[in-house]
């Protein structure tokens, strides 16, 4: 229950999406990024640790309160705790869940979301570094630096039109 309000938040931000006009030109679709570092894992398994226990119940809330949003398409990095963090809401929606190389440029990779879920809203998981620097790509600047490692929290909500179209919510979760 302690994960209800800060994921209530992000399915109102994500409910609330809309167009922007503009009087000299067409409208701009706001495209809108949900990217989280995945669940807590269990550290003890190896380098391509599952989640934990309270990972798992992390995955699972974010599915619960995630479920009724209008999410268009689900990314995670192709690591068991990545595609666990993002499966049950997968499964929820009945989506799959695609894959993206955490070792590509990162501005190609923001570029490649943008290009092609114009106007949709997006769910990426990916790692303390791949996080912030997603988020970077996004907004066009340096303002976030890796997240901690024992940090599983923070989800950031970037919402994107064109290049002078761009907002970032940071929920900080327990």
């Amino acid at each position: 229950m302690k994960f209800w309000i800060p994921l209530c938040s992000i399915a109102f931000i994500c409910a609330c999406q809309a167009p922007v006009d503009s009087p000299n030109q067409e409208s701009t679709p706001l495209t809108t990024l949900i990217l989280l570092r995945h669940a807590e894992q269990d550290a003890s398994q190896g380098e391509d640790p599952p989640l934990s226990e309270i990972g798992q119940q992390r995955a699972d809330q974010l599915a619960r309160m995630l479920g009724t949003a209008e999410i268009d398409a689900l990314y995670a990095t192709p690591y068991r705790r990545t595609m666990a963090t993002a499966q049950p809401l997968a499964e929820a929606l009945g989506k799959t869940i695609q894959s993206y190389d955490p070792d590509q440029d990162l501005r190609e990779t923001a570029t490649h979301f943008l290009e092609k879920h114009p106007g949709q809203t997006l769910l990426v998981v990916g790692h303390s570094s791949t996080v912030p620097g997603l988020v970077n790509a996004l907004i066009g600047e340096n303002r976030y630096e890796s997240l901690a490692k024992s940090a599983f929290g923070d989800l950031f909500v970037v919402t994107k039109g064109d290049s002078s179209q761009v907002a970032v919510t940071l929920v900080k979760m327990p």
